[in-house]
Protein backbone atom coordinates (compact mmCIF):
# COMPACT_ATOMS: atom_id res chain seq x y z
CA UNK A 1 0.00 0.00 0.00
CA UNK A 2 1.45 3.55 -1.22
CA UNK A 3 2.27 5.45 2.15
CA UNK A 4 1.20 8.84 0.78
CA UNK A 5 -2.44 9.29 -0.17
CA UNK A 6 -1.29 12.43 -2.47
CA UNK A 7 0.11 9.41 -4.72
CA UNK A 8 -2.73 7.44 -4.78
CA UNK A 9 -5.26 10.40 -5.77
CA UNK A 10 -7.30 9.76 -8.90
CA UNK A 11 -7.71 13.94 -10.13
CA UNK A 12 -10.78 14.89 -11.94
CA UNK A 13 -11.00 16.79 -15.02
CA UNK A 14 -11.54 20.38 -13.98
CA UNK A 15 -11.39 22.82 -17.08
CA UNK A 16 -10.72 26.83 -16.09
CA UNK A 17 -11.00 30.25 -18.36
CA UNK A 18 -7.75 32.55 -17.42
CA UNK A 19 -8.81 34.56 -20.11
CA UNK A 20 -7.86 37.97 -20.08
CA UNK A 21 -10.93 40.37 -19.60
CA UNK A 22 -12.67 41.58 -23.19
CA UNK A 23 -11.99 44.95 -22.30
CA UNK A 24 -8.21 44.79 -21.25
CA UNK A 25 -7.60 43.41 -24.54
CA UNK A 26 -9.70 45.87 -26.27
CA UNK A 27 -8.34 48.52 -24.28
CA UNK A 28 -4.49 47.17 -25.38
CA UNK A 29 -5.93 47.51 -28.71
CA UNK A 30 -5.34 44.77 -31.20
CA UNK A 31 -3.16 46.76 -33.73
CA UNK A 32 -0.45 47.21 -30.72
CA UNK A 33 -0.29 43.37 -30.51
CA UNK A 34 -1.09 42.15 -33.79
CA UNK A 35 -3.70 39.71 -32.67
CA UNK A 36 -0.86 37.56 -31.08
CA UNK A 37 -1.78 38.13 -28.01
CA UNK A 38 -4.77 35.67 -27.19
CA UNK A 39 -8.32 36.46 -26.26
CA UNK A 40 -9.19 33.45 -24.26
CA UNK A 41 -7.32 31.26 -22.96
CA UNK A 42 -7.90 28.38 -20.86
CA UNK A 43 -6.01 25.54 -19.09
CA UNK A 44 -7.71 21.79 -18.70
CA UNK A 45 -5.87 19.83 -15.67
CA UNK A 46 -6.27 16.36 -16.73
CA UNK A 47 -5.36 12.96 -14.38
CA UNK A 48 -1.47 13.03 -16.36
CA UNK A 49 -0.94 16.32 -17.93
CA UNK A 50 -1.98 20.35 -18.17
CA UNK A 51 -3.08 21.59 -21.65
CA UNK A 52 -3.36 25.05 -22.54
CA UNK A 53 -5.24 26.53 -25.29
CA UNK A 54 -4.97 30.10 -26.56
CA UNK A 55 -7.67 31.72 -29.38
CA UNK A 56 -5.85 33.91 -30.96
CA UNK A 57 -7.33 36.54 -34.03
CA UNK A 58 -5.14 34.32 -36.32
CA UNK A 59 -6.31 31.07 -35.15
CA UNK A 60 -5.25 28.70 -32.44
CA UNK A 61 -2.82 27.23 -30.24
CA UNK A 62 -2.95 24.23 -28.03
CA UNK A 63 0.28 22.91 -25.56
CA UNK A 64 -0.03 19.59 -23.45
CA UNK A 65 2.84 19.04 -21.15
CA UNK A 66 2.84 16.20 -18.30
CA UNK A 67 3.09 17.99 -14.94
CA UNK A 68 6.76 16.35 -14.63
CA UNK A 69 7.56 18.80 -17.34
CA UNK A 70 5.97 22.39 -15.87
CA UNK A 71 9.51 23.05 -14.23
CA UNK A 72 8.46 25.63 -11.08
CA UNK A 73 4.76 26.89 -10.92
CA UNK A 74 5.03 30.56 -9.27
CA UNK A 75 2.42 33.07 -8.49
CA UNK A 76 4.05 36.94 -9.11
CA UNK A 77 3.16 40.17 -8.14
CA UNK A 78 3.18 43.84 -9.09
CA UNK A 79 0.76 45.87 -7.31
CA UNK A 80 -2.57 44.72 -7.58
CA UNK A 81 -1.43 43.05 -10.67
CA UNK A 82 -1.30 39.22 -10.22
CA UNK A 83 -0.08 36.30 -12.43
CA UNK A 84 0.83 32.33 -12.92
CA UNK A 85 4.37 31.77 -14.86
CA UNK A 86 5.24 28.17 -15.45
CA UNK A 87 6.46 26.62 -18.53
CA UNK A 88 3.38 27.57 -20.38
CA UNK A 89 4.57 31.41 -20.24
CA UNK A 90 2.74 33.95 -17.93
CA UNK A 91 -1.00 33.39 -17.18
CA UNK A 92 -3.05 36.64 -16.01
CA UNK A 93 -6.42 36.20 -15.76
CA UNK A 94 -8.85 38.62 -16.17
CA UNK A 95 -7.07 42.48 -15.45
CA UNK A 96 -4.51 40.30 -14.19
CA UNK A 97 -6.13 41.12 -10.61
CA UNK A 98 -8.17 37.85 -10.11
CA UNK A 99 -5.89 36.56 -7.47
CA UNK A 100 -8.10 33.93 -6.19
CA UNK A 101 -7.83 32.13 -9.29
CA UNK A 102 -4.17 32.56 -9.94
CA UNK A 103 -3.90 31.30 -6.56
CA UNK A 104 -6.50 27.93 -7.26
CA UNK A 105 -4.61 27.19 -10.46
CA UNK A 106 -0.80 27.00 -8.40
CA UNK A 107 -2.05 25.48 -5.47
CA UNK A 108 -3.91 22.62 -7.96
CA UNK A 109 -0.65 22.45 -10.32
CA UNK A 110 1.73 22.47 -7.65
CA UNK A 111 -0.58 19.60 -5.96
CA UNK A 112 -0.67 17.79 -9.13
CA UNK A 113 3.00 18.05 -10.31
CA UNK A 114 4.20 16.82 -6.73
CA UNK A 115 1.81 13.86 -7.30
CA UNK A 116 2.29 13.13 -11.03
CA UNK A 117 5.59 14.73 -11.63
CA UNK A 118 9.27 13.38 -11.52
CA UNK A 119 9.04 13.22 -7.85
CA UNK A 120 6.07 11.30 -7.72
CA UNK A 121 7.02 8.99 -9.89
CA UNK A 122 10.57 8.05 -8.00
CA UNK A 123 7.86 7.34 -4.74
CA UNK A 124 5.92 5.31 -6.86
CA UNK A 125 8.65 3.04 -8.18
CA UNK A 126 10.19 2.98 -4.85
CA UNK A 127 7.08 1.65 -3.23
CA UNK A 128 6.80 -1.23 -5.98
CA UNK A 129 10.51 -1.83 -5.58
CA UNK A 130 9.20 -2.50 -1.97
CA UNK A 131 6.44 -4.74 -2.93
CA UNK A 132 8.65 -6.75 -5.01
CA UNK A 133 11.19 -7.18 -2.74
CA UNK A 134 8.48 -8.60 0.07
CA UNK A 135 7.12 -10.73 -3.08
CA UNK A 136 10.49 -12.49 -3.72
CA UNK A 137 10.92 -13.02 -0.25
CA UNK A 138 7.46 -14.62 -0.22
CA UNK A 139 8.17 -16.54 -2.80
CA UNK A 140 11.41 -17.67 -1.66
CA UNK A 141 9.44 -19.12 2.11
CA UNK A 142 7.13 -20.84 -0.42
CA UNK A 143 9.34 -22.64 -2.38
CA UNK A 144 11.99 -23.63 0.65
CA UNK A 145 8.43 -24.82 2.03
CA UNK A 146 7.67 -26.96 -0.52
CA UNK A 147 11.26 -27.87 -1.08
CA UNK A 148 11.67 -26.37 -4.49
CA UNK A 149 15.29 -26.06 -5.58
CA UNK A 150 15.85 -22.48 -6.04
CA UNK A 151 17.04 -22.06 -9.69
CA UNK A 152 20.95 -20.89 -9.83
CA UNK A 153 21.64 -17.28 -10.71
CA UNK A 154 22.88 -18.57 -13.99
CA UNK A 155 20.45 -21.19 -14.73
CA UNK A 156 19.54 -19.62 -18.50
CA UNK A 157 23.15 -19.60 -19.40
CA UNK A 158 23.89 -21.78 -22.37
CA UNK A 159 20.25 -21.38 -23.66
CA UNK A 160 20.44 -20.29 -27.16
CA UNK A 161 18.32 -16.69 -27.16
CA UNK A 162 15.55 -16.55 -29.28
CA UNK A 163 14.37 -13.19 -30.66
CA UNK A 164 11.23 -11.43 -30.04
CA UNK A 165 9.24 -11.00 -33.12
Amino acid sequence: MLKDDLLQTEFSRIEMDVSISPACWLITCPIIHMGFCPYETTIELEAEEVVKTDVLICGKNVSRRPYGELGSVDKSSICCFQALHSNFGPIMPGCGCDGEKVDFAVAELKKRMKARGDTGQIKRTEELLKKFNALDAKLDLIMDHLKIEKPGALAMEGRPLTPIL
